[in-house]
């Protein structure tokens, strides 16, 4: 009898214990509900690695996927980084059906927003990937991770960042008519080692382009350098807005300019060109990128130039060449002088001392382009302080 009983529950065993190998080894007694959250970041262009000091990445979009037993990916659902880096999906039940288990996720960061993106030169958004984590319990599950040098193309969330930080320093600080301003969608294109875009003919810096489709380039040379995605988003946003008449002759001709803004009233003549008195000897030898067939300025004359230049109303020699430039360079320094809270200072030297000094965001000889004259042209005078340095118009 005893041995009747010993063998019936050995058959029982075996029968529950093969049951149990025909379900998946995470199978749970019944599903739950889940809410996956957490904060994404990345090394940033000044990364230090004695004292690692990691950034959040802002305004990024972060989806959801559910990879299966048989390796397969599934979508699931999309959310947003806050300003702070951190994020939160929508609760959800733990459970994927056709595996019949609890579900096993990753992200993917996506340097893309809602008026934003950073792509490469076939318009494909740059995505950095979590690793795969099986939910096993139910409840909260705060997913962090970190983009680093091992990512390639992790250097495009820099500019991503670069973008998203201007956009919404124009949104915060311009109540044309009442309330923040949209400036308009910008993407930037940019590839590690991608110098020249393949238009016809190649251009070999960064540029904006404001015809179908418009867009920034960002050449891999200046990868390194946040003023350059700042400038020509400063490009983009005028292209758009038309702080100034218009950012070529060609749209001009085209007639998809404007006759004034306040932004050039009382500085330029047209768009080469500046009043005589806002003028100044030798800016018309100017020549950046190799182009207009210089240098034409020999060192000997830097001096003597910067000073006529100082008592311009420009931010920079470069600035000086047309409205357009005029405009992304003050965009650009007032930015970063004022909401980055970081110098802009030029100097020259001649065997080690310092000849020329100048802060042309601080210095009161630019007065013509006052902060007063400008925010009124965006609307905005009554929310920034008036310091009584020259600004922005946006």
């Amino acid at each position: 009898m005893k041995r009747r009983i010993v063998e019936i529950i050995a058959t029982c065993l075996i029968v529950v214990l093969a049951l149990s190998l025909m379900k998946p080894l995470h199978a749970a007694a019944s599903p739950g509900n889940v809410i996956i959250s957490g904060q994404v970041t990345y090394q940033p262009r000044d990364w230090d690695p004695q004292h690692p000091n990691w950034r959040t990445g802002n305004e990024m979009t972060i989806k959801l996927y559910e990879k299966d037993l048989q390796g397969n990916n599934h979508y699931l659902d999309t959310t947003y980084t806050n300003s702070i880096g951190w994020f939160v999906f929508p609760e959800r039940t733990n459970w994927w059906g056709p595996d019949n288990r609890q579900l096993n996720i990753y992200l993917v960061a996506v340097t893309a927003y809602s008026n934003s993106s950073v792509t490469d030169r076939l318009s494909v958004q740059y995505g950095f990937l979590s690793e795969t984590t099986f939910l096993s319990h139910d409840g909260t599950w705060i997913k962090n991770f970190a983009v680093d040098q091992n990512w390639q193309g992790y250097q495009a969330i820099w500019i991503f960042e670069d973008l998203r930080n201007t956009w919404n320093y124009v949104h915060n600080n311009d109540f044309r008519n009442g309330v923040p301003y949209n400036p308009g969608n910008v993407k930037a294109v940019w590839e590690l080692g991608l110098n020249c875009y393949p238009f016809q003919p190649i251009i070999c810096n960064s540029f904006t382009y404001g015809g179908p489709s418009p867009f920034i380039f960002i050449s891999n040379n200046d990868i390194n350098s946040m003023d350059v995605p700042v400038h020509e988003t400063g490009h983009m946003f005028d292209f758009v807005n038309h702080y100034t008449p218009y950012t070529e002759m060609g749209l001009k001709e085209l007639a998809l300019g404007v006759s004034e803004t306040m932004f050039v009233k009382g500085i330029w003549d047209s768009i080469n060109t500046p009043l005589h008195i806002d003028d100044f000897a030798g800016r018309k030898d100017l020549s950046f990128y190799g182009l207009g067939q210089g240098p034409k300025i020999h060192a000997s004359q830097a001096k003597d130039l910067y000073r006529r230049f100082a008592q311009s109303p420009f931010a920079s020699l470069y600035g000086s060449l047309s409205w357009a430039e005029d405009f992304a360079e003050v965009a650009t320094w007032y930015f970063f002088t004022r909401h980055l809270k970081q110098p802009y200072e030029i100097r020259l030297l001649q065997d080690g001392k310092i000849v020329f000094y100048y802060e042309p965001m601080e210095t009161k000889s630019i007065s013509p382009r006052s902060e007063s004259r400008i925010m009124a042209a965006a609307g905005i005078s009554t929310i920034m302080p008036n310091s009584g340095s020259f600004f922005i118009k946006d």
